[in-house]
């Protein structure tokens, strides 16, 4: 392998890492986000049933009363709503724009250990989400034509979704990230996917959504880290590589020169 095509290798890495960086700030940023638009449509609504019960009493006396009380809880939590909505966009973005594309990159920096992640992350995200919309679209037209077979059949489907996005898309990124520790040298990419696998397993624990949540925002965190440590010692390896072709090639361009 020439140095130009090590060079061009050492930037494909750069740009999955760059990418993969940015996924993980994203995904932290939208966890965040999460966590304060239900704080916020929790208290929203606790106060709405509270000011509507000491302004109605116990019971609304009438319909239009009980119409203005829902009007109201929907009203104070309709920023929380908002903020929801933003956090979802942003965990779109970090995935379909940054996070399946960083392990495309990486694959191209070396197929033998990122090709099966690469094709994890691309088949659970895109495929998951394919399958969401097809489940909604069909539930939606089984409805209205009144078919039990449809709904039965949109229900797999929506099963068949969840199934890529929650566990094959994050296997891809588990596996991901205990190759990238192999390559890179970083350990926090270790504990990334250590954590990871745990938040998978606590998911199956009676009450343990939560804390799978609470793992998977700290597995991100790790890999932001560890992606930017990575990121840095490859960056520096490039530029050295750069300073030490500098003088060949300078010398080169004398001798063409002289003849």
């Amino acid at each position: 392998m020439t140095s130009v095509e090590s060079s061009e290798r050492i930037h494909r890495a750069i740009e999955g890492l760059a990418k993969l960086k940015r996924a993980s700030l994203l995904m932290v940023v939208s966890w965040i986000l999460g966590v304060v638009a239900l704080a916020v449509i929790v208290i929203s609504v606790v106060f709405g049933v509270l000011h509507g019960a000491l302004a109605m009493g116990p019971r609304p006396q009438s319909v239009e009363e009980a119409f203005n009380m829902v009007m109201r809880l929907l009203g104070a939590a309709i920023g929380g709503i908002a903020i929801l909505i933003v956090s979802l966009i942003i965990q779109l973005i970090a995935v379909f724009a940054l996070l399946v594309p960083s392990f495309r990159r990486l694959r191209d920096y070396n197929a033998t250990l990122f090709g099966t992640p690469s094709t994890l992350v691309s088949v659970g995200y895109i495929g998951g989400v394919v399958l969401l919309l097809a489940s909604v679209g069909g539930l939606t037209a089984s409805v209205f034509a009144r078919s039990i077979g449809g709904v039965l059949m949109s229900a797999i489907l929506l099963i068949l979704g969840l199934i890529l996005l929650v566990f094959i898309g994050k296997i891809g990124v588990i596996v991901g990230c205990f190759r990238m520790k192999n390559e890179f040298g970083e350990s926090l990419f270790l504990a990334s996917g250590i954590v990871l696998i745990i938040s998978i397993i606590t998911m199956f624990v009676p009450h343990g959504t939560v804390v799978s949540s609470v793992l998977s925002f700290i597995a991100w965190i790790m890999m932001y880290i560890a992606s930017g440590s990575a990121l840095k010692k490859l960056q520096q390896q490039l530029s050295s590589r750069e300073v030490a072709s500098a003088p060949s090639t300078a010398t080169g361009g004398q001798q063409v020169s002289g003849i």
